[in-house]
């Protein structure tokens, strides 16, 4: 997978994406292997928003880009809208639902995690 930084979509955040964070909005996220995923243009700018993450966000136009894990070093969690193909990469599951808005209802039968999936059900 790669992202091009002028294909970038506006509205990165969306209340349909599988992830769910504390500005209770959503934002769909997808896993890939740091050593199988790289930037096709300039690398994003990184922030250090807690002492395990950073957060990865395009110089350009500020788009929410990337999740970085220190806990977990070998994952690099992408915002699906970001990419050119968004399509390309399908939910699996669906994280972090003890954030989710009350009017948000889930009902694709995918798996679905308080947190983080290594925490589990």
């Amino acid at each position: 997978m790669s992202i091009q930084r002028s294909r970038l979509r506006t509205k990165v955040w969306s209340p349909g994406g599988t992830a769910f964070g504390s500005s209770r909005l959503a934002l769909a996220w997808f896993s890939a292997r740091r050593a199988d995923f790289r930037f096709v243009q300039q690398e994003p700018l990184r922030f250090a928003s807690s002492e395990h993450v950073l957060r990865g966000f395009c110089p350009q136009c500020g788009t929410t880009l990337t999740f970085e894990d220190a806990r977990w070093p070998e994952e690099l969690d992408i915002a699906t809208a970001s990419l050119d193909d968004p399509e390309a990469v399908p939910p699996g599951d669906h994280t972090f639902v003890r954030s989710r808005l009350g009017w948000m209802n889930l009902h694709d039968g995918l798996p679905e995690y308080p947190t983080t999936r290594s925490a589990g059900k």
